[in-house]
Order: structure tokens, then C-alpha cells, then sequence
């Protein structure tokens, strides 16, 4: 099964692995899967090229020289906005939790299968994709609530009557619910301001 067969949106890896032998296996599974790959022997190669262009999803290895993976791993993750998974050899419960911690949406144990790797790399990238849904979601939500919470203090609105004039409102306008509370939002905290 090739990329442009079912992985919707997911062209490019980065592979940042400082071990020749497996970053040319790795890479060349990829390619062979009609992915385009990205190179890196270590965290400050790998952290250069993502100032040029940015990989669809990244299979960082745990022990790198320089800056090792889990500085790696939180630039991408927090910084750069980049979903990874990991590639370890360390199969310890504390390293994978470590990791899922710093946002990795998968790992690998090595010495892996090309078809586990390509199975991880699929969950990873859905896992990422899903977890930036929620994010999105839940700042669609924060805004609304905050929305709400303004129109109530500044109007004397109800809860429910503040609701009623912020989907009023957008509906009007023709604007998502989220963008209106959004804008409602940041103009009260304007108005405070001043």
C-alpha cells in the first residue's frame, strides 16, 4: 500500500536517527512506500532542516548525540508543532511514558518490521491528527465559555440568555459560533484594558 493509497494527508517523514545502518533501512522502507523522507543524523540537523520546511510527521531515535531525543522530541512537539513518534531501543515502561508525555503519538521498539514501522507510523500520524482535533475543539469551546461569561458580566445576561445573543449574533453576521465568541472575547478584553 503506497502513501497516496489511503493515508490521507501524510506524504512526508523525517527520520532523525544518528545510526546510519537504521536510518538508510528506515528510510528506505518509507520511500518504498511512496513516501517522501527527510533525512537527519542528529537533534541539530534535523531541528535545521525543519527551519526550511516542516515534515507531515517525524520518527525520532531515542539516544542522539548533541541534543538527544527528548530535547528533540520537545521542540517538536511543544515549538514546532510537528507530530513524532519514537524510535527506541529501550523498551522500559519509564522511557515510552516519558515520551507519550513530551507528545509523542507513538512508538517503535527496535529492531522493528518494516510493517511495524509502517503500522506505528500510521497510528502515530492518526493519533496526532486526533489530538490536534481536540485541541482545536477545546479552544472552540474555551472561547465560547468565555464568550458567555462576558456577556453575562458586561449585559447582566442569564447564562442561557447570553447564549441566545452570542448565536444570534454570529448567526447574523454569518460567522461560526466559535469565531463570534472569539471576537466577543477579545473585544471585552480590550474594553477592559482601556
Amino acid at each position: 500500500m503506497s502513501a497516496k493509497n489511503g493515508r490521507r494527508g501524510l506524504s512526508s517523514v523525517m527520520v532523525v536517527e544518528d545510526n546510519s545502518i537504521v536510518r538508510d533501512l528506515v528510510c528506505m522502507s518509507l520511500t518504498k512506500h511512496g513516501y517522501k523522507v527527510i533525512q537527519a543524523a542528529s537533534g541539530e540537523e534535523a531541528l535545521a532542516i525543519c527551519s526550511q520546511r516542516k515534515p507531515d510527521i517525524a520518527i525520532i531515535d531515542d539516544c542522539l548525540p548533541g541534543i538527544n531525543g527528548d530535547e528533540v522530541a520537545k521542540i517538536f512537539g511543544e515549538e514546532l508543532k510537528i507530530p513524532f513518534m519514537v524510535l527506541t531501543a529501550d523498551s522500559e515502561p519509564k522511557t515510552i511514558e516519558r515520551y507519550i508525555a513530551l507528545g509523542a503519538s507513538s512508538y517503535l521498539v527496535k529492531p522493528a518490521s518494516s510493517e511495524s514501522l509502517l503500522a506505528a507510523l500510521n497510528i502515530a500520524y492518526s493519533n496526532a491528527r486526533n489530538i490536534r482535533q481536540l485541541v482545536l475543539k477545546s479552544n472552540r469551546d474555551h472561547y465560547i465559555g468565555r464568550a458567555v461569561a462576558c456577556l453575562m458580566l458586561l449585559h447582566g445576561f442569564s447564562e442561557k440568555r447570553a447564549i441566545e445573543s452570542l448565536k444570534l449574533e454570529a448567526r447574523n453576521e454569518r460567522k461560526k459560533l466559535w469565531l463570534k465568541a472569539q471576537e466577543v472575547f477579545e473585544t471585552s478584553l480590550q474594553h477592559s484594558r482601556t
